[in-house]
């Protein structure tokens, strides 16, 4: 019992010490490291959205449509919907 206490009055005392102001400065680095990461993602981002957005308006945009066979009825049927709403919406098919 009295090692135990000893013990609990040892690990209070460590816990309670001040001094150690390294720590302190090492969460404020990385806390500011982290937050500088944050930003250059977010520029990153935006960069990558804003080319993505040029690339869109430079070229013309192709879709395809793979159909797993014309055998079916079903398959008959997507194709002349995909061709009817393709004219539609002014897609060239």
């Amino acid at each position: 019992m009295l090692v135990v206490s000893i013990f609990l009055v040892a690990s209070l005392v460590g816990c309670s010490q001040e001094g150690d102001s390294t720590t302190s400065n090492n969460d404020s680095t990385n806390t500011q490291d982290a937050a500088q990461e944050t930003q250059d993602t977010t520029d990153a981002t935006d960069e990558a959205t804003e080319q993505d957005t040029q690339d869109a308006e430079s070229s013309e945009a192709e879709y395809a449509v793979i159909l797993k066979t014309q055998a079916s009825d079903f398959w008959v049927k997507m194709k002349d919907g995909v061709l009817a709403k393709a004219d539609e919406l002014g897609v060239k098919s």
